[in-house]
């Protein structure tokens, strides 16, 4: 039905179809302390004395925005290093594009509804998302929480300051559809980065630590899509690389992208988002496998 397989097991092969995820042990206890020594040596001493509850503005700190390069450069590395035998043991030929860490900040509250950026320029193949807490995880620390079956069934190019179609009534979705990810140390959340997801807020008194890379088919080649809001018909479309994504695309909360100027440009592609109203998300949702079918399947 597909046009490859996404994992090596034919179990996994079908959550990750029907429900867009799963959720396994994956790290051993080694593996979860050399990551969480890492994250408190090299990054987040620095910014421990932010981390106080109560304060305002925070929701999630996040390596792939941190503005010293040689800190993104070696979390990405450090942790890829110990999830490439994970995604080779795990996943059907795929290869690690992104590394990084992502911190839910005592006090940081609701990070809101979303799925990711658009990195491949044929929808269909599945890009997996690897999400790792490295400590337990509860609702009232600010775990995540995916809505099952969201994946694939609306057919949007996502890129930088992307507002889903869903915002006005994500609430309701959330309270309807949510299924929290109730975690231990190393066990892993692995979804199409098109499942919509978020994260309760943080009200306890410790930081919430996950782990995460992004890995595409291997015999693919990323992309990077440009917004130009003179131009809302259309994306730029750039062939992209796991160094540019790493060292150059560095994008502060708050900020706007830049287009970028050392990348080939590919050409444009039409911009054929829409909202949809909830009755309309909703009835998409009750017939989610038949969307992907009609949407997704091969000739």
């Amino acid at each position: 039905m597909y046009l490859r397989p996404v994992c090596r097991n034919t179990d996994r092969n079908s959550r990750i179809v029907e429900e867009g995820y799963f959720h396994e042990q994956l790290l051993t206890q080694d593996e979860v302390n050399h990551l969480y020594s890492l994250i408190q040596r090299v990054w987040m001493h620095d910014m421990y004395p932010e981390l106080k509850p109560g304060e305002s503005g925070h929701q999630i700190e996040s390596s792939y925005t941190d503005p010293d390069t040689k800190v993104r450069e070696l979390i990405h590395t450090e942790v890829r290093a110990i999830m490439a035998r994970h995604v080779e043991r795990l996943l059907e030929n795929y290869t690690i594009l992104t590394c990084g860490v992502f911190i839910k900040v005592p006090g940081g509250s609701t990070f809101g509804l979303h799925h990711h950026w658009t990195v491949l320029d044929d929808y269909r193949k599945y890009v997996i998302n690897i999400w790792c807490p490295l400590q337990p995880t509860t609702v009232e620390s600010g775990t995540l929480h995916v809505l099952p079956n969201t994946h694939k069934i609306f057919p949007e190019k996502v890129s930088f300051a992307y507002e889903a179609g869903y915002a006005p009534y994500e609430e309701a979705l959330r309270s309807k559809y949510s299924r929290p990810l109730i975690s231990q140390p190393g066990q892993a959340a692995i979804f199409d980065l098109s499942l919509h997801h978020w994260s309760s807020p943080n009200t306890t008194a410790e930081p919430r630590i996950a782990v995460h890379c992004n890995c595409i088919p291997a015999e693919e080649k990323p992309i990077l899509l440009y917004f130009d809001t003179e131009h809302p018909e259309r994306f730029e479309m750039y062939r992209t690389t796991t160094e540019f994504y790493v060292r150059d695309l560095h994008v502060p909360a708050g900020t706007t992208m830049v287009r970028p100027t050392d990348l080939e440009f590919l050409g444009y592609t039409p911009n054929e988002n829409r909202t949809y109203t909830q009755v309309e998300y909703e009835e998409v949702l009750s017939n989610a496998s038949e969307v992907r079918r009609k949407l997704y399947s091969t000739p």
